[in-house]
């Protein structure tokens, strides 16, 4: 089983990246291909550190107005970006922070989904507002929140029956359905939370789903995970105190 790490990135996230592929080099192993894909605008300045950390990198052009929808488009269409039979997908702003193997997310030869219930999370706003973006999508009543901790994993097959369902539901096309959302936080499409929707109803035995209301979260100390809008030396609620710098320097980066 060939396996892809993918980054989907943009100019203003050039510093975090560079920690990230650090990480990378450091302490990830046995991935066939790391990707990274960006606006064809950013090409010159992401191709000297892909070039040397060995990332294939792709490109293509951004849609005018609506750059969160085209990198979620992108997103949803990382079989089109990636050879792997598996795909994991990580933020520019989330680093390893350990060493890791792709079989550290998967259990007896499946994917591990760590999740939580929609109907558990107490705030309307927050995670639970995805929910109705995943149900307009698709169509039906998901059940399950499965963006939890990045990296997000999913069989190749996912995304070509993702894009399929939402041409389903939505004749103008899954392209044009995605670009017609809002693209302003919170957008009306959510990529991660309807990929999850797809593995949950059509590939639920293909995945080991992992409740952390009731199990934890087994993944958490895999990745330190930034906020890109804070900044690298702002401190957030990320990291107990300690900017993103600092917390990236404490795993050697």
């Amino acid at each position: 089983m060939k396996t892809s790490l993918l980054w989907n990135t943009y100019a203003r996230d050039i510093e975090w990246f560079g920690y990230s592929v650090r990480s990378f080099q450091k302490y990830a192993r046995g991935f066939n291909e790391a990707v990274c894909f960006v606006p064809s605008r950013d090409r010159a300045l992401f191709h000297p550190i892909c070039e040397g950390a060995g990332i294939k990198l792709r490109c293509e052009e951004e849609w005018p107005g609506a750059g969160f929808l085209f990198h979620e488009f992108w997103q949803c269409s990382a079989d089109q970006l990636c050879e792997g039979d598996v795909i994991f997908h990580i933020d520019a702003d989330t680093c390893f922070a350990r060493p890791v193997t792709p079989l550290d997310w998967m259990k007896d030869g499946k994917i591990v989904v760590p999740f939580k219930r929609f109907a558990d999370y107490d705030q309307e706003f927050g995670p639970k507002m995805w929910k109705p973006t995943v149900d307009i999508a698709i169509g039906g009543d998901v059940q399950l929140s499965t963006m939890i901790t990045p990296p997000y994993v999913h069989y190749r097959e996912v995304y070509e029956v993702t894009r399929a369902s939402v041409t389903d539901r939505h004749p103008e096309g899954f392209r044009d359905y995605v670009r017609s959302c809002k693209n302003d936080f919170p957008q009306t499409f959510c990529e991660f939370e309807t990929l999850g929707a797809t593995a949950q109803n059509l590939f639920h035995n293909d995945y080991r789903w992992h409740d952390v209301d009731k199990d934890g979260n087994p993944f958490r100390d895999y990745v330190a995970e930034g906020w890109s809008h804070g900044g690298l030396d702002l401190v957030t609620d990320r990291f107990c105190g300690l900017t993103a710098r600092q917390k990236f320097a404490s795993i050697g980066l």
